[in-house]
Parts: structure tokens; C-alpha cells; sequence
């Protein structure tokens, strides 16, 4: 009786293991499995924001189809308190803060977060990225010279260096991007 008693106790202490690091490992913030973008991922134009969000932020999903308290929590990171502050933002990226790659990844991400919030409708979201996309296309020749000018854009608006932490988030993001996304996502096409 003790034995099995210890060998279930064993079974269910490691089911919860495995339960707890799948639960709060994860960054609650996304769910890459939501019907709503993977259906995205076998849309070619719909599949290059997931490239351009990836660059930006690496393994982090589509803010627009996060939970709404976590696009929220996420726009409130960024001062955003209510939807006015994301277009004075996604105004300020337009004119041009740091470099061309930094701002309009700023941009989709505002846009596809602010979706998220309730606080713009998926249609005028996806205008901000489409114009963001085409400014990022005329401006490089591919996903490796966004990404380079990205970190540039970072490094201007952090006063020319990036912070240690931010730079190790930075580099995995980019990491991340060029491993399991960029592949499969045309820059052109």
C-alpha cells in the first residue's frame, strides 16, 4: 500500500511539474494557437506582419488577438492609457522619432495591440500596418537590413546604447525572428 501510495504520489507531483512550468512559463500575453492567427499564418500579407512582429519582439504572437486585459496591461507599459494615446504615439512614429524600421514596427505593434484593447477596429489596424509595410519596403532591401536598422532605432531611442537587459531581449527576439520566422516569410512577395 505505501509503495503505491508513493508511486502515485510520484505521478501526480510530476503531472503538476509539467502543468506548472507549461502554465507560468509561458508569456501569458499571447496564445499562438488562437483559430484567429493561425489563419493569419496561411495569408502571405497577413504572415509578413508575423514576421515584422517577430523582428520587433520576437516570440511574442499578435498583440491583436492577445486577451484584452493583456493588450491593455501592455499599451499601460507603454503610457497609454486610453485609445487617443496610442494614435498621439502611432502619430509621433509617423513623422519619424528614430530610424525608419524602429517606427514603423512601433507602429503594426501599436496598431495590432490597440486591436487587442478594443480601442481600434481590426480594419483600421490593419491600415496602420499596411502603411507601415509599404514604408518599410521602400525604405530596405530585406528582413536583415530591417533587423540591423531596428537595433539602430533602439539604440537612438535609448540615447545611443541599449541597456544590457534590453539588448539580451533585443538580441533573442532577433534570435528567434531569424530562426523560426523570417524563413518562412518573404521580405518581397
Amino acid at each position: 500500500m505505501s509503495v503505491l501510495f508513493i508511486v502515485g504520489a510520484v505521478i501526480v507531483l510530476g503531472a503538476l511539474s509539467v502543468f506548472g512550468f507549461l502554465v507560468f512559463s509561458r508569456d501569458h500575453e499571447h496564445d499562438c494557437t488562437e483559430p484567429r492567427y493561425l489563419a493569419d499564418r496561411r495569408d502571405p500579407m497577413r504572415r509578413w506582419f508575423h514576421g515584422a512582429l517577430a523582428v520587433y519582439r520576437g516570440d511574442c504572437g499578435d498583440p491583436g488577438y492577445w486577451d484584452r486585459s493583456c493588450a491593455v496591461h501592455q499599451l499601460s507599459c507603454w503610457s497609454c492609457k486610453q485609445p487617443a494615446d496610442v494614435m498621439e504615439l502611432i502619430n509621433e512614429y509617423q513623422s519619424g522619432e528614430t530610424t525608419t524600421a524602429f517606427d514603423k514596427l512601433r507602429i503594426i505593434w501599436l496598431a495590432r495591440a490597440a486591436e487587442g484593447a478594443g480601442w481600434m477596429s481590426p480594419e483600421q489596424s490593419w491600415r496602420w500596418c499596411e502603411q507601415a509595410k509599404a514604408a518599410l519596403l521602400t525604405t530596405y532591401r530585406d528582413w536583415e537590413s530591417v533587423a540591423i536598422d531596428t537595433v539602430a532605432g533602439r539604440a537612438e531611442w535609448y540615447g545611443g546604447d541599449i541597456p544590457d537587459d534590453q539588448r539580451k531581449s533585443t538580441d533573442e527576439s532577433l534570435a528567434f525572428a531569424k530562426r523560426h520566422v523570417l524563413p518562412l516569410v518573404p521580405f518581397r512577395g
